[in-house]
C-alpha cells in the first residue's frame, strides 16, 4: 500500500489527491503535547493499514516565539525550518 500511495517521490505524492483504486483509507492524528511539547505541541498524521500498522503520511509542529499559532508541516520531524527539502508547508491562524 504504501508503494501504491506515496511512489517513488513522496513529497510530491503527498501534495496530490489520493488515487480512487486506493480504495477507502482510515487517517489518524496524534497529538503529542506532554514534557516540552506543552506550549508547542507536536502532530502526526498516520493511515492506518489493516491489522493494526501505521505508517506516517505528515508532521506539524507548533512555531515558537509568532504572535499567532503558526504549524510547520513536514514530512520528516527532524525539519526544523521552511527552507528544508523535507517541509511541505506552513499553517498559520488568522487572528
Amino acid at each position: 500500500m504504501d508503494d501504491v500511495l506515496f511512489g517513488s517521490d513522496r513529497k510530491k505524492a503527498v501534495m496530490q489527491p489520493i488515487p480512487f483504486f486506493a480504495g477507502p483509507l482510515k487517517f489518524t492524528i496524534e497529538r503529542n503535547k506532554s514534557g516540552l511539547n506543552k506550549l508547542y505541541p507536536s502532530y502526526t498524521l498516520y493511515i492506518e493499514k489493516p491489522y493494526g500498522n501505521k505508517v506516517t503520511v505528515l508532521y506539524a509542529k507548533k512555531r515558537a516565539f509568532n504572535k499567532t499559532a503558526n504549524f510547520l508541516i513536514s514530512l520528516s520531524k527532524s525539519a526544523g525550518s521552511r527552507e528544508s527539502n523535507h517541509a511541505v508547508g506552513k499553517l498559520r491562524a488568522l487572528d
